[in-house]
């Protein structure tokens, strides 16, 4: 786990610019203070081709929030959907192909975004964070690390 002093808005544009909005799913956790007026609380909000183009209005609106002291916090898992697929089998028995995809984490706090190596992705992903218990691994991940990212595309500060 790893500290930047970068402005997140700028590490959304940046992935969207090397991965393209057509292979990105963006999934954003928002865990509220107590300050909110709405008791503290959890929300989820996710951005892919469809939507994507809303994307920057409800980042201004999430820093503005960090700003006010409603938000305490911001998880982001990042995956990108490759073109190769993997054979998994549906609760009710039908075999599928999906895509594979990497998938990163981050999470925004007030001081900037914290990176996660490989280990800590694949952790964050696979354990259940009220109960701790082990969560079924998703087909087709690569977990990757976000710290190795935010090197390659040269954002870190």
């Amino acid at each position: 786990m790893k500290e930047h002093k970068i402005f997140w808005g700028e590490l959304m544009h940046t992935l969207r610019k090397k991965f393209g909005d057509d292979t990105i799913f963006l999934t954003f956790l928002v865990c509220h203070t107590e300050n909110d007026i709405h008791g503290k609380r959890d929300a989820i909000s996710t951005f892919a081709k469809d939507n994507i183009k809303h994307m920057d209005g409800w980042i201004a609106l999430m820093c503005a929030k960090q700003i006010s002291g409603s938000v305490e916090a911001i998880s982001i898992v990042v995956r990108v959907f490759l073109k190769e697929k993997v054979e998994t089998v549906t609760n009710d028995g039908k075999t599928i192909k999906i895509p594979k995809k990497e998938l990163y984490h981050f999470l925004v706090m007030r001081g900037g975004v914290i990176s996660f190596n490989k280990q800590e992705t694949m952790e964050n992903q696979c354990t259940d964070f009220v109960t701790k218990n082990a969560v079924l691994d998703e087909p087709g991940i690569i977990y990757k690390s976000s710290e190795e990212l935010l090197n390659e595309i040269k954002i870190c500060r």
